[in-house]
């Protein structure tokens, strides 16, 4: 049902007016609904806003236009629109600063490249959203906004372990493995890696988009469970395999608060 339906008998009539009080009033709105997920009456709304009615309605008409709010049974809530707008503003800001800290920690304990990759729009690449640079002069530097194939890279072989089975097999029927190192993976190969992944929630790379390269990464979780990317640590083959133990003892703490900080409680028990 329509905000309109919902007062079409009201008779009350309303002009649209803008400016930054409207602004404010609109805000305030959303954050009343979305502090009540029962949806609130026309009542409950005038009461917390002290909002003229005829403001009130506007408001929620347009709103309810745009897909924010819903009108059911005279209560107000929040549309999907509002809902998916939360997601993405979760998604895309509020969680990678809350793990922005923990990479750097992870990065001052292993002395090493630390990273936060996400699924790329063509679903082809992971691409690196964040990166922390190790200190070290001889270092792995990819830089934020760079891509790798998904098969070659530790973070895309955990984005891969994400995927549905029917997703999956679509990705290996549509991509071209190209060996660009010695350490990069084959179809039986990466079906193997996938399958440790989900079995253990570690991906271990090496040598597998550039050579004298190795890599560990994890899965971070959102609450509901879809993944926000993939945590790594990278560095040079030949100082980072004789302290792998120790940098896997630390990315598996790493991922831990992470999910704290995502409110993620599920996962595999191995992590």
């Amino acid at each position: 049902m329509s905000v309109s339906e919902a007062h079409s008998g009201d008779s009350e009539r309303v002009q649209a007016r803008g400016g930054p009080r409207s602004v404010q009033r609109t805000m305030d709105i959303m954050v009343q609904l979305a502090q009540n997920p029962t949806g609130l009456t026309m009542t409950d709304l005038l009461r917390a806003l002290d909002t003229p009615k005829t403001s009130l309605l506007m408001l929620l008409r347009g709103l309810n236009d745009g897909g924010y709010v819903i009108a059911e049974d005279s209560r107000y809530r929040l549309g999907d629109a509002a809902v998916r707008l939360g997601e993405l503003t979760s998604h895309n800001y509020l969680y990678p600063a809350r793990i922005h800290t923990i990479l750097e920690r992870l990065s001052s304990e292993t002395g090493e490249t630390v990273a936060l990759s996400s699924l790329a729009q063509d679903r082809q690449m992971s691409e690196y959203t964040d990166v922390i640079p190790s200190a070290s002069p001889l270092r792995f530097a990819p830089q934020a906004g760079d891509r790798r194939p998904l098969y070659m890279v530790s973070p895309g072989q955990v984005i891969l372990a994400s995927f549905s089975t029917e997703e999956f097999e679509r990705y290996v029927e549509d991509t071209d493995f190209v060996r660009q190192a010695p350490g990069t993976v084959d179809v039986p190969e990466l079906r193997r890696r996938v399958a440790e992944i989900e079995r253990t929630g570690l991906a271990v790379n090496k040598d597998g988009a550039t050579q004298g390269v190795m890599s560990v990464a994890t899965p971070i979780y959102l609450r509901d469970g879809s993944l926000l990317g993939a945590m790594s640590v990278a560095g040079p083959t030949e100082r980072f395999e004789p302290v792998l133990d120790d940098i896997i003892d630390a990315v598996r703490q790493a991922t831990t608060a992470a999910w704290a900080a995502t409110g993620y409680s599920g996962g595999p028990t191995d992590v």
